[in-house]
């Protein structure tokens, strides 16, 4: 799918992403504990030690702030994220105050190459509409050092292709009816596939990575404990010698 065909996909999966975090708010969840555990095990992943030197960026980090919320190590910190500004006060008064927040996508990263020495992207790949350019972009802010922490949900072929006949084809009209008949028949993928453009096997994960010149160091696969696909967490640096030109 190009980037202009899905652009809708991803408004309406954002709609979506906004009534989640409000209805969290309406229940006084500041921080659900699914998007808490997923940080806390990043920042353990992290082979990079944090000082008051390193300089990080959270890639959709959610109206928290992700990763650098639970950093308690003073430094540069910057968390994106399309939904800053539409949720309200999320968090009390106090908290994170240290984390620079912008309002931003990830497929166009308002920040000079070599930025930043250490960059999460969590759970942020499948509700993005162009995966790919938000790597290449991570790439291009990333110092030659630096190092990408990741976790992205993964699905199996099946499971990927049965998301794609429903929610990206003339099915879709008629993808409530489907997703009724698919919960008869025991399939779980289509319960929240409208609030993701995008579903990836493992080796689409690795493939994108590659692609956009980074070098896997780590991958780590466990079976999640909140909903029925897997939770891919992936540590990489830059290639040598690779440049990836922006799109």
């Amino acid at each position: 799918m190009n980037e202009q065909n899905a652009i809708p996909f991803w408004r309406e999966a954002q709609e979506d992403e906004l009534h989640f975090w409000r209805a969290s708010q309406k229940k006084r969840v500041s921080i659900p504990h699914e998007s808490r555990a997923r940080c806390q095990k990043c920042l353990t992943l992290s082979p990079i030690l944090i000082d008051y030197s390193t300089r990080i960026l959270d890639v959709g980090s959610g109206p928290y702030g992700g990763v650098p919320f639970f950093l308690s190590t003073s430094c540069f910190k910057v968390s994106i994220d399309p939904v800053f500004g539409k949720t309200g006060e999320f968090l009390k008064k106090g908290l994170g105050e240290d984390i620079n927040i912008t309002q931003a996508v990830g497929e166009s990263l308002p920040f000079i190459p070599d930025a930043f020495d250490l960059v999460f992207c969590i759970n942020t790949l499948d509700h993005s509409y162009n995966p790919l350019t938000i790597l290449k972009e991570i790439h291009r802010v990333l110092s030659k050092s630096g190092v990408l922490v990741m976790m992205v949900h993964v699905v199996t072929p099946i499971e990927k292709l049965l998301h794609h006949l429903v929610y990206k084809t003339r099915l879709r009209r008629a993808s409530k009816a489907v997703a009724r008949l698919a919960g008869i028949i025991g399939s779980n993928i289509l319960k929240d596939g409208i609030k993701h453009p995008f579903y990836f096997t493992h080796n689409d994960v690795v493939e994108l990575l590659s692609h956009s010149g980074f070098s896997t160091i780590q991958t780590n696969c466990y079976a999640s404990e909140w909903n029925y696909k897997k939770e891919c967490y992936i540590v990489s640096c830059k290639k040598r010698n690779t440049f990836v030109k922006r799109k």
